[in-house]
């Protein structure tokens, strides 16, 4: 993203954002999502829930569903063979 490290920005949800979403417009998850199609990008890796939440209703909403979003999570998952993982 153009916007990151430093220069990047809290999606909200910290501030307490997640409980407006359905009732305003976002204009965070907005700009977001302009920036992250302006890069031409096939996928977004998040590590927040919310923002993986507003990323892919925003996504959606422009219809654009054709961007991947997944949480970091899934990302490593995917990179692991297909193979028994003991989960204790």
């Amino acid at each position: 993203m153009p916007r990151n490290k430093k220069e990047s920005f809290c999606c909200g949800a910290g501030g307490g954002r997640f409980w407006t979403r359905l009732e305003k417009e976002n204009p965070i998850s907005i700009n977001w999502v302009k920036e992250l199609l302006a890069m031409d990008s096939s996928m977004v890796i998040t590590t927040c829930p919310y923002c993986r939440t507003i990323f892919e209703e925003e996504i959606e909403r422009q219809e654009k569903g054709d961007v991947l979003v997944l949480d970091i999570a899934e990302l490593l998952l995917s990179s692991l063979p297909n193979r028994y993982i003991p989960m204790h």
